[in-house]
């Protein structure tokens, strides 16, 4: 059913993103990991949760995306809590050390690590203008450590990071045109800063969240479809390699062909991969079906849809669950890794 399912969907593209029914190959889509060593009780950079990553690297998966808790590993409030130029790379280099000695190429997310008032980290990239300055010294930092040239690379570095995502999801409250125009300049400003450090490496915006409502309604979500609309519309759209779209991870609603359906038509001719799909939330809640075949055939349907339809790449999210205690899943993402070979 698994494997049915994905074979099902890989009907020739114009712009060659699958194979096609013969058997010929085109460009093939690829299959990553997303949130790896992501746990409840990960705190520090000794002793990390690796089983994900190990499961991922055995079922053939391409990439991964380091997480902790607190928020994204790559994060200046992490790295630099009172951003004054004083760095501390344990936790990034252990991230970074850690994924690659499983052969697996890194993403990486960036972060500021603000915190709101309940002390709620803040997921989404927020830098105020007065520090603008000091962040885009931390990005140029961390693109030289980690773009692996050689020239004051993190010891033992195996290659520099494949893809950089500027922010996880930007969220403007509904008419504060003051958040929008700030997402745009700091994407733009951010971007041209790894362009410059990073050449080889791709380059993302903020991840492209979900800019539909989740209960079914095709409605639009106004936080998240203001900052993007104002990018799109007034940013450097050509200096990005494309849009990378995160599903909510473990909801079914919108499906994954209308959130990308929404982005094909307000970005057209932008490549479009998939950074965040997932069947269960942190803890297994919420999850898009108890059954644990519903949920791999689910997987199975979405990640087949998503190449179909255009997606180049599809990252499934831990989540902080444990691949090695869902043995569907694990064959749903071992087939797909062999139906999208990179």
């Amino acid at each position: 059913m698994f494997l049915a399912a994905l074979l099902a969907c890989t009907a020739t593209r114009d712009d060659g993103a699958t194979r096609d029914d013969s058997g010929g190959e085109a460009r093939p889509a690829r299959v990553d990991l997303c949130d790896a060593l992501d746990a409840p009780e990960l705190a520090e950079a000794t002793g990390m949760p690796t089983g994900t990553l190990d499961q991922a690297a055995t079922l053939g998966l391409r990439r991964a995306r380091p997480h902790r808790p607190g928020g994204h590993a790559f994060s200046w409030g992490l790295v630099d809590p009172a951003r004054d130029g004083h760095r501390d790379w344990t936790f990034p280099d252990a991230a970074v050390a850690e994924v690659q000695a499983r052969g697996l190429q890194v993403v990486a997310t960036l972060g500021n690590g603000l915190r709101r008032q309940d002390d709620a980290t803040v997921m989404e990239l927020s830098v105020p203008e007065a520090q603008r300055e000091g962040w885009l010294a931390f990005v140029a930092d961390l693109a030289e450590r980690y773009d692996g040239d050689g020239v004051a690379d993190m010891p033992g570095l195996d290659g520099g990071v494949a893809a950089w995502e500027v922010g996880n999801e930007p969220s403007c409250d509904a008419g504060d045109d003051a958040c929008a125009e700030a997402f745009v300049t700091l994407t733009d400003t951010t971007v041209a800063t790894l362009r410059a450090q990073t050449p080889g490496a791709e380059v993302y915006p903020a991840g492209a969240a979900l800019p539909l409502l989740l209960d079914g309604s095709g409605r639009e979500n106004p936080r998240l479809v203001l900052p993007w609309a104002r990018w799109l519309a007034a940013g450097d759209t050509s200096a990005v390699d494309g849009l990378s779209v995160h599903l909510a991870v473990g909801v079914t609603t919108p499906s994954p062909e209308e959130a990308l359906a929404w982005w094909r038509e307000h970005a057209p001719g932008m490549r479009l991969l998939v950074g965040e799909l997932g069947t269960r939330g942190p803890g297994g809640v919420p999850r898009v079906a108890e059954d644990p075949t519903a949920e791999a055939n689910w997987l199975g349907e979405a990640l087949a849809t998503s190449f179909a339809i255009g997606a180049e790449r599809v990252a499934w999210c831990a989540a902080r669950n444990d691949l090695a205690g869902m043995p569907e899943v694990r064959e749903v993402l071992r087939q797909a890794a062999e139906t999208y070979p990179e």
